[in-house]
């Protein structure tokens, strides 16, 4: 039958299923299915006047199909939804869309997974802390106070760290589909660019040129943009597909404005580090390019501080941002605000350590080291939307889940640097080159930021991470000698 072919649910270098067979002139039945849905929606949100469900149920439809189509595909719309996350209002619950998103695509791929034949694949060097930071949490939990909010966090260690990985690992085994999910996440960090930078130039009188942007991921806002220089940076490098390298060009300069109007001075330096780290690792002839690249995505955010971004914005008001991003602007009677919030870390950090020492083995339990006050050390609800974290994840592990967890952590990383430098020398000088060492330079982002921040409870920033780990394991598994 040479008129038919075979629907693919994600393709066996794809790591997903085959599916029934249409002709190769129609559209998939699970395209006709979601076409229809739509309409239906349509239909219905218009006679209840509820347009954002109607979004919602877009979103969803439209993951769902495409994940059935191919995998690939719904992994790439999943990106967007980690760098431009809200909250399914319409849904009365707190879900936000990238679990929501992942709800869908882990759907898919576990039905597939369940009569697909290939073996889930897990590097045993990232297996085992992976399960040791998850163990460890478990038995947290009998320390804990509030035992549900342990509990939910363990749920999403399993979930993003074990499960995603396996999803990513298994489905990502060919160059286009790295490059596919690659430009999701640039795309998805381009958009997110352009929405802080729209809140900082048309937000409310009084916050412009001094309050910070945070897009719609809220404190992470930072780290999300810096991760997207880096990325897009490093993807400009590597050779052929000009529509990537284009969009990759486009969104580096574009982040590194968002970034700095974000004025998170820990991500502002942990993408410097970053950087000064792949001008070591990577090649000579790559790192005068590099140097090339940083040096013109300076003189373009120079130009557009100067002229106040060729005199679309007000006069000074991106110099203004900039002196509080660095604090060369502070003003005198804000300094010793700003020494005290200093000191309120550093105290905060030292309360940890001091909770850490009662209970070495166990922890207080994970999810439980929420601050309702800095200057007291006062523990309070990790419910409680106005309760702090410590601020530095290393420390976050050790006191809320121990020893094991906080070693076992460290590990985790340090395998998956050791990964990411191991995939920048087997890309060297081939198509996946430039990709390989953004993602390692992704892992350097969040190593660095991780002494100043918590990552893991986001659901969106700590998502991304164990996606950019997967793709570099991915792409070690892909260029690695035969032996």
């Amino acid at each position: 039958m040479n008129d038919m072919r075979r629907l693919a649910l994600g393709s066996d270098e794809g790591g997903g299923l085959a599916g029934e067979v249409v002709p190769q002139d129609r559209m998939p039945v699970a395209a006709h299915i979601g076409v229809a849905v739509l309409l239906a929606a349509y239909g219905i949100c218009v006679a209840l006047n509820e347009w954002m469900l109607f979004f919602n149920i877009v979103v969803g439809v439209t993951t769902l199909v495409a994940s059935f189509v191919r995998l690939e595909f719904g992994l790439a719309i999943v990106p967007l939804g980690l760098m431009n996350p809200y909250r399914l209002a319409e849904t009365a619950t707190n879900l936000i869309v990238s679990e929501f998103l992942l709800l869908i695509v882990f759907s898919v791929w576990f039905v597939g997974a369940l009569s697909f034949d290939r073996r889930w694949e897990f590097p045993r060097t990232l297996l085992i802390p992976a399960l040791l930071v998850v163990t460890a949490s478990a038995v947290s939990i009998l320390s804990a106070v509030y035992r549900m909010s342990a509990i939910l966090q363990v749920v999403r260690y399993v979930e993003i760290m074990l499960m995603l990985f396996i999803m990513v690992h298994q489905t990502v085994r060919t160059e286009s589909t790295i490059r596919l999910i690659i430009g999701a996440i640039i795309l998805g960090g381009l958009i997110a660019s352009l929405i802080g930078i729209g809140q900082f130039l048309f937000g409310e009188e009084g916050t412009r040129g001094t309050g910070r942007v945070y897009g719609l991921l809220g404190g992470g806002y930072g780290c999300a943009v810096a991760t997207t220089v880096v990325l897009a940076l490093s993807t400009v490098l590597s050779p052929g597909n000009l529509r990537l390298r284009l969009l990759a060009g486009i969104t580096a300069p574009v982040a590194a404005l968002a970034l700095l109007l974000s004025q998170t001075r820990t991500w502002i330096g942990a993408l410097v580090i970053a950087l000064f780290v792949l001008l070591i690792q990577t090649q000579p002839r790559l790192r005068r390019k590099l140097l090339i690249l940083i040096g013109t995505l300076i003189a373009i955010i120079v130009l557009l501080v100067v002229t106040d971004a060729f005199g679309l914005a007000e006069r000074n008001l991106f110099q203004v941002a900039l002196g509080g991003a660095f604090r060369w602007q502070v003003s005198e009677g804000q300094r010793p605000m700003e020494d005290l919030s200093l000191l309120m870390r550093f105290g905060a950090w030292d309360d940890a350590l001091g909770l850490f020492a009662q209970n070495p083995l166990f922890g207080i339990g994970i999810a439980n080291l929420r601050y309702t006050s800095y200057l007291t050390g006062t523990l309070g609800s990790p419910l409680d939307p106005g309760a702090g974290y410590v601020d530095n994840q290393y420390i976050q592990f050790f006191a809320e889940a121990g020893l094991i967890a906080g070693i076992a952590w460290i590990v985790y990383l340090g395998v998956a640097l050791v990964l990411g430098r191991r995939a920048s020398r087997l890309a060297a000088g081939g198509p996946l080159s430039g990709i390989a060492l953004g993602l390692s330079g992704m892992l350097v982002v969040f190593v660095v930021g991780s002494f100043f921040w918590v990552v893991t409870p986001s659901h969106e920033l700590f998502s991304l991470m164990v996606l950019a780990i997967a793709l570099i394991a991915s792409i070690v598994r892909l260029l690695r000698p035969t032996e």
